[in-house]
């Protein structure tokens, strides 16, 4: 009994280190995040509004894993930078979320690493931030100090570039109270969708939108304005048809058609309902026509000895 129990113990340590997960983890074993029709979601170039390499995201700069950290579910996200910094980041990464499918932001959570809350951090944007000119985001709350264990900045891990490459952790519990705050529950299977950012400040979206070309105030999140396709805290996404299902379904839609074509609006069949006789083989009530789409039962007076074949309709 006791070596089950040592077995079954050392069996859940084993598990739970093969499913943790760290910062520093080759960039290969994460996944690029995707827009809402399932393609790669993809950056612009120099395209960052202040002039600094260091905030502008790359063509493919946005990766993204979910896994345990201490047993606890969290998302891990990874951004890389057009310059690298000895010095370090030094700048405001975050990830604005809109949880309620109504195409606002409704938490931002991501790195401050400049200033007085250097950490990660929990921001609460203004109602209705549909689009970068109408957020703002209010101040920093619940600032999670840096760590080996939820945050790393270096260069990238492969090619010859030297892009700069910021990963950071947050867990469920955090994001699942920070949205509470809002009014809005979740659990680790409901579905978010995410914009990626940087800023100059703690208060703005006013650097870089990920998958939007530069800063356009008026452009909403939902209307190719940064928005990624929906995925749950455990990575789950939403299932996309392959192409070849829209092909069966058209498929199918035509046969319909061809169907409805060639039985609509044609005359209707006169049938013969049925021949009554009696027994002596004599036709008591002759045959009656009519047809199939209005059949009318004609009443007849039956001898006492009949019988009633049926012809085929």
């Amino acid at each position: 009994m006791k070596a089950k129990i040592l077995l079954s113990a050392l069996w859940l340590v084993l598990l739970s280190i093969g499913l943790s997960q760290s910062v520093t983890d080759a960039t290969t074993s994460f996944s690029q995040v995707r827009t809402a029709t399932g393609v790669t979601m993809t950056d612009f170039l120099a395209d960052q509004a202040t002039g600094q390499g260091a905030d502008d995201f790359v063509v493919n700069g946005i990766y993204l894993k979910y896994g345990l950290t201490n047993g606890v579910q969290t998302q891990f996200v990874r951004a890389v930078f057009t310059n690298y910094q000895n010095k370090g980041f030094g700048g405001n990464f975050k990830v604005g979320i809109d949880a309620n499918a109504d195409g606002a932001l409704d938490i931002v959570y991501g790195v401050v690493d400049t200033g007085s809350n250097r950490g990660i951090v929990f921001q609460t944007p203004t109602t209705g931030a549909v689009s970068t000119g109408s957020t703002s985001l209010g101040s920093a709350t619940n600032v999670i100090p840096f760590s080996s264990t939820n945050y790393n900045y270096g260069v990238l891990d492969f090619g010859a570039n030297n892009y700069g490459m910021l990963t950071f952790t947050i867990d469920f519990n955090s994001v699942q109270t920070a949205l509470a705050n809002r009014g809005i529950t979740i659990d680790q299977n409901a579905y978010l969708r995410s914009i990626f950012f940087t800023a100059t400040n703690q208060g703005a979206i006013n650097q870089d939108v990920y998958g939007a070309s530069g800063i356009t105030n008026t452009l909403r999140f939902d209307s190719g304005g940064g928005f990624s396709e929906y995925r749950t805290f455990t990575g789950s996404t939403i299932p996309i048809p392959e192409p070849s299902m829209y092909g069966l379904a058209m498929s199918g839609f035509l046969s319909i058609l061809y169907f409805l074509q060639k039985n609509i609006d044609k005359k209707p069949k006169q049938i013969e309902l049925f021949n009554i006789k009696n027994n002596k083989g004599d036709e008591v009530a002759g045959s009656e026509t009519q047809t199939a789409e209005t059949p009318k039962f004609i009443p007849v007076k039956l001898p006492t000895e009949f019988t009633i074949s049926r012809s085929s309709l």
